[in-house]
């Protein structure tokens, strides 16, 4: 309970440190002659996240996973969502979240790790081989013997029926 409560914490000091960033909230500080406006540096949001990161990283065990989920969601930290459930091996999770956002290369990575399943292969392929066709004709090569090429054949297929750009 203490660490969600940490990492609430967290989350607040980093969305009131990009609100600041953003200009949308922010102090006039008198300083001198004159007031300036109180913003952080950007090197302070990034210490910031990538303290919270590593809080994560360490406490990966000990965070109830929905809980933590639900509080990543709830402050739109879809990036250390992301993060969470790399650490706690949600492959499909993250895949999907690379697909969406177009990025084959980074989905690709995650499905050459060797504790993924290569069901997740045959899941993704028809998405990603449209994505990046090259990149992931490549990784089924690279995965050899632990793939059924006939069980990639519908990618394929789906790739083939699809219209090219010239």
């Amino acid at each position: 309970m203490i660490a969600i409560w940490a990492a609430e914490l967290y989350l607040d000091k980093i969305n009131r440190l990009s609100l600041k960033e953003h200009g949308r909230e922010g102090t006039l500080k008198v300083a001198g002659e004159g007031a300036q406006l109180n913003k952080p540096t950007n090197g302070e949001y990034a210490r910031t996240v990538a303290a919270f990161r590593d809080f994560l990283s360490d406490l990966k065990d000990v965070l109830d996973e929905a809980t933590t989920v639900n509080l990543l969601a709830s402050y739109g930290r879809t990036e250390e969502l992301v993060h969470f459930a790399s650490l706690k091996e949600h492959h499909e999770t993250v895949i999907q979240h690379y697909i969406q956002r177009a990025e084959a290369k980074k989905a690709l990575a995650v499905l050459r790790k060797p504790s993924v399943s290569p069901e997740l292969q045959y899941k993704f392929g028809p998405s990603l081989i449209s994505l990046d066709p090259y990149e992931t004709v490549e990784a089924w090569i690279s995965a050899g013997s632990n793939l059924n090429p006939r069980r990639l054949i519908p990618a394929l297929m789906r790739y083939a029926s699809t219209p090219q750009p010239p």
